[in-house]
């Protein structure tokens, strides 16, 4: 039985067990010091064992495990994810102020006409929100496994979570009120 690994596409056969002869069923453990592989930030291996019979007539036949892998943990590039995903969420942060900004007048004026275009800004509004508040979940879940990652910074995610989902809300309390003036105001014929 030999296990089969490939690490970033080089790979090595690694003998672990021999068989004797007439046995044909084995089960054993294996302790795979990883610490032989030198393995670097962000390598990843992928590994199968793989077991050879003993067919003298045409020659031994081969089959093998399900292939697992994994990959090693690189702080460098869970820090530039987390820095790119911070840039994407600055940018939509903005892009539903400037939004917010220029719908104000629509939002702030009780005698809007055109519901469904109110309707349609909220609804969107709401979405990007949403959005924004899963981007921001995400930035906090991995600030989490970041040792020496500032708690006031962590602090900082979670109020910006939690003051969305109150704007969220209210957001949502707006479409509940438009859809019940929709709905008294909408004509019903009977035929």
């Amino acid at each position: 039985i030999d296990l089969v690994f490939d690490v970033n596409g080089k790979t090595t056969r690694r003998p672990i067990k021999t068989l004797k002869d007439g046995e044909t069923r084995v089960k054993d453990g294996y302790g795979w010091n990883l610490a032989d592989l030198t393995l670097g930030p962000g390598d990843q291996v992928h590994y199968y064992l793989e077991i050879l019979d003993n067919d003298n007539i045409q020659g031994p036949n081969t089959g093998h495990s399900e292939t697992f892998s994994f990959t090693i943990f690189d702080t460098r590039k869970q820090m530039e994810d987390l820095i790119a995903l911070q840039d994407a969420l600055i940018e939509n942060m903005i892009a539903l102020l400037a939004r917010s900004l220029i719908g104000h007048k629509i939002i702030s004026s009780d005698t809007t006409t055109d519901k469904p275009a109110l309707k349609k800004f909220v609804a969107v509004n709401t979405d990007m929100i949403i959005n924004i508040i899963n981007m921001t979940q995400t930035i906090r879940e991995q600030t989490k496994s970041l040792q020496g990652f500032s708690s006031t910074y962590a602090t900082l995610f979670e109020n910006i979570v939690s003051d969305l989902n109150q704007i969220r809300q209210q957001q949502v309390e707006i479409l509940i009120k438009l859809d019940s003036a929709a709905a008294k105001s909408a004509p019903v014929g009977f035929d």
